[in-house]
């Protein structure tokens, strides 16, 4: 998939319809896309059949993101400039930054990280 492909499955799948078109618009050119990755830290635009907030260890984390068939390398949208628009090695460690989305499963299931919260999103009917 590209990195196109991937948003775009994230933004169909998981943001809330009233918020989709802004999200298409923003993610498009780099500027806007900074401002709305800003979003992430104070914003929920999302909507999925199950959204966890998660308070467990790593461990515990990454054994549940397993059971739920969770890939190897997954796409990254964050507000971290190192990471943001790429396709990396999961790491459980690295779960938790500042506003990031890590779509695990195109449709399916994403991990999200607000400023001070960590939420698994998954739609049961995807994929």
């Amino acid at each position: 998939m590209s990195s196109l492909d991937y948003e775009k499955s994230f933004v169909e799948a998981f943001v809330k319809p009233e918020f989709k078109d802004r999200w298409f618009y923003m993610l498009a050119t780099k500027k806007r896309r900074a401002k709305q990755l800003c979003r992430l830290y104070h914003h929920f635009d999302f909507t999925a059949d199950i959204i966890e907030r998660f308070k467990g260890s790593a461990e515990s984390l990454a054994t549940t993101l397993r059971l739920k068939g969770a890939l190897s390398e997954v796409y990254h949208i964050s507000v971290i400039p190192s990471i943001d628009g790429r396709l990396l090695p999961f790491s459980v460690e690295e779960c938790g930054y500042d506003a990031t989305v890590y779509i695990l499963i195109p449709r399916k299931l994403v991990v999200f990280c607000d400023e001070y919260d960590l939420y698994i999103l998954e739609n049961l009917s995807a994929g």
